[in-house]
């Protein structure tokens, strides 16, 4: 485990000793603050991952996560459209997964031949109903990415200072694939996985880590919702657009919902994708 590893456990025991709270144990323990932005103890080193999903009991339990946001009675989010939905998710990304099989092996190849480390990067999010599950990307990052932030006292300095995130042109620890396929968003294919499994839908809010849940979405309608791939907030701008507009989208989506909204969302997203809007 790396030295900034071993300074973040320290800290975890020490705030669980001293009686810290579910929100201060949360900093804590992740690291990252944004949507786009890997979190750095999550990374891959040598031949393993750095986890903080497994086991879930480190981290505190977030399931029945209370919100002030209330579902209106008149949405359509719930019962058995709700159950046509998943149906629509489950055969939708069965197709996908069929269709770009090519394309993701092409993709994984090309990571694990381009530098060291596992292919795919795993990270704690949460779901419906304050569930955590564990969301898959293409690695975009090397694997000593933390060394290469800190190396710089400026630039970890500009990262620290700007919500813990880097312009894509000045962050090192992208590869040059990395960047590629965080601006096409290739690096999100694997996430039909988890549709699959019921974990993600392919339409919803974007799934957030435990402390951005409680930094920012505790007066919106994200727990109500099963997270999506894509998204009103992924159409609209992506990462250029900031809360307390992400919530008001997540707001109008589940109040609005219906499965036609969904395809018109991911009919969406193709020219968002291609156009690159907000992804970095």
């Amino acid at each position: 485990m790396s030295e900034g590893g071993s300074r973040d456990t320290s800290r975890q025991q020490k705030a669980a000793t001293e009686g810290d709270d579910t929100s201060t144990l949360l900093l804590e323990q992740v690291t990252s603050r944004t949507d786009d932005d890997l979190i750095i103890a999550d990374l891959v080193v040598d031949d393993f991952v750095l986890d903080l999903t497994e086991p879930a009991a480190d981290l505190p339990a977030l399931d029945g996560f209370a919100t002030s946001w209330d579902l209106p009675e008149a949405s359509r989010y719930r019962g058995w459209r709700l159950r046509a939905k998943r149906v629509f998710d489950f055969v939708a990304a069965t197709g996908l997964l069929l269709l770009l099989a090519p394309l993701m092996a092409a993709v994984a190849l090309a990571v694990a031949i381009e530098s060291p480390g596992r292919v795919l990067f795993k990270q704690s999010r949460v779901g419906q109903g304050g569930a955590l599950f564990s969301m898959f990307k293409f690695r975009s990052m090397y694997t000593d990415a933390e060394q290469r932030l800190v190396a710089d006292p400026q630039l970890h300095a500009s990262y620290r200072a700007n919500d813990y995130k880097l312009p894509e042109s000045c962050d090192p620890r992208l590869t040059r694939l990395g960047r590629f396929l965080r601006k096409s968003s290739l690096d999100e294919l694997p996430q039909l996985f988890s549709v699959l499994v019921g974990d993600m839908s392919l339409v919803g809010p974007r799934p957030v880590v435990p402390d951005e849940l409680l930094r920012a979405r505790q007066h919106d309608a994200y727990v109500h919702a099963v997270p999506g791939i894509t998204g009103t907030w992924q159409v609209e701008g992506r990462s250029s657009v900031g809360y307390p507009e992400r919530c008001d989208y997540d707001n109008r989506y589940l109040t609005e919902w219906s499965l036609l909204c969904d395809i018109q969302l991911l009919l969406r997203t193709i020219p968002a994708v291609l156009l690159g809007r907000g992804a970095h």
